[in-house]
């Protein structure tokens, strides 16, 4: 029977790695594990941030942190 919990995960990007807590239901001994909702948000998370480290692919929040700065929104800009 699954356990709920959460387990280190490590994410892999071009030779980078960051390891995360995934939760997520369990088996008690070695075996599959199962995701749901967002359990894989951490796992997303870690692997946007590696791809900002390797690539230069800026975060979300990188991007709106910059329109915050520069005083642009997305909404204005689809106006024009």
């Amino acid at each position: 029977m699954p356990t709920r919990g959460a387990r280190p995960f490590t994410v892999r990007y071009k030779g980078h790695e960051m390891t995360v807590d995934l939760p997520g239901d369990y088996p008690k001994d070695e075996g599959e594990s199962v995701h749901v909702g967002t359990d894989m948000a951490a796992a997303d998370a870690a692997l946007r941030s590696l791809k900002e480290q390797v690539d230069g692919v800026p975060l979300p929040a990188t991007i709106r942190r910059i329109r915050t700065k520069l005083r642009l929104s997305q909404r204005a800009q689809g106006r024009k």
